[in-house]
């Protein structure tokens, strides 16, 4: 079985980059509109917002500075999560820094053995989330013209991540706390830190701008292909719902596109907010090849966090939907 999963996914590659190579020799003009596109949302809101996190985070977890800290969540940490006052460091960090700083200090602080293997298991699973400034900023107040609706939004996405930490612990059996300091020293060795911080925060955001760059072209080629409009069309011949079911299929892809589509659809402000509740919960399959492309780097299997992100998109939009009703 697992021999035929992965010889399905290899074939899936293969048409993917068969479609990739077509799509740039037919419409060449759109590919390099799309990567001038790409290579400026990066350079104008990916590097400024998450550069600074990458450097940060490294010299905090370096220096062992993060570990001091998280003593203050031990209660919290231990009786709620079940995790490390670290995990709860490391949670607060990913829904205030936003995607994929939750899931790169997770690795980070596998890699310098701050956590167990279990322990990162669990926590890569729901501390990857959208950063307060995109939802309730960027969805809420431009894209909705709603503060109200960008802050529903928001406190659904990280009730719904914290939920899922909640229902994990009481169901991952994993050896927790295998990896706890009882003495934590700080290391000032900042000759060495510092060089190597900045040199894994340049190469992790010159990454980000590649993953960004292939997946808004594959949109682009996927749709001058038509085959979001087949899909929908199979679907329904409601104008209105296929705009749904194309903005969804945009966000599988590359989260941006498609809120982006479901603002300009003709559907009503709340549709539009539950749609992007699940597609920020969601996050798109480029965030998820960088958070993969983390995992793989420190042998962490990506199957949990996967897993974690569709059982949190199902949560926070359920979540949402129900304030919805009773509070919008």
């Amino acid at each position: 079985m697992k021999n035929k999963r992965g010889f399905i996914f290899n074939c899936l590659v293969i048409i993917i980059c068969i479609l990739y190579f077509i799509g740039i020799i037919i419409w060449p003009k759109d590919i390099i509109i799309t990567t001038k596109k790409s290579v400026t949302i990066w350079f104008d809101s990916v590097l400024p917002a998450l550069f600074p996190y990458f450097l940060i985070i490294n010299i905090l977890v370096e220096t062992n500075i993060l570990s001091i800290v998280s003593v203050i969540f031990t209660p919290f940490a231990k009786k709620l999560l079940g995790i490390p006052p670290i995990g709860v460091s490391t949670y607060l960090i990913g829904i205030f820094s936003g995607y994929p700083i939750g899931i790169k200090t997770v690795c980070s602080l596998y890699k310098n053995n701050k956590i167990s293997m279990d322990e990162a298991k669990l926590l890569s699973m729901y501390v990857n989330n959208t950063s307060p400034l995109f939802i309730i900023g960027t969805c809420g107040v431009i894209m909705l013209n709603s503060y109200k609706l960008g802050i529903y939004m928001y406190l659904s996405h990280i009730i719904g991540s914290l939920v899922l930490g909640i229902l994990l612990s009481r169901f991952f059996n994993s050896n927790l706390y295998s990896t706890s300091e009882k003495t934590i020293r700080i290391n000032l060795e900042l000759g060495t830190i510092i060089p190597h911080s900045v040199y894994d925060s340049s190469i992790t955001i010159i990454m980000i701008c590649g993953y960004i760059t292939l997946f808004m072209n594959l949109n682009t080629i996927f749709n001058n292909l038509g085959i979001y409009n087949i899909i929908s069309s199979i679907a329904t011949n409601n104008t209105v719902i296929k705009s749904i079911i194309n903005s969804i299929l945009y966000g599988f892809f590359e989260m941006t596109n498609g809120i982006i589509a479901i603002s300009n659809s003709q559907v009503n402000k709340i549709i539009k907010s539950i749609i992007m509740v699940l597609l920020v919960s969601w996050g798109g399959l480029s965030v998820h090849f960088q958070a993969i492309s983390f995992l793989n780097h420190v042998n962490i299997q990506s199957k949990y966090y996967v897993i974690g992100k569709l059982l949190h998109s199902i949560i926070a939009t359920f979540i949402y939907t129900i304030l919805s009703f009773y509070l919008l």
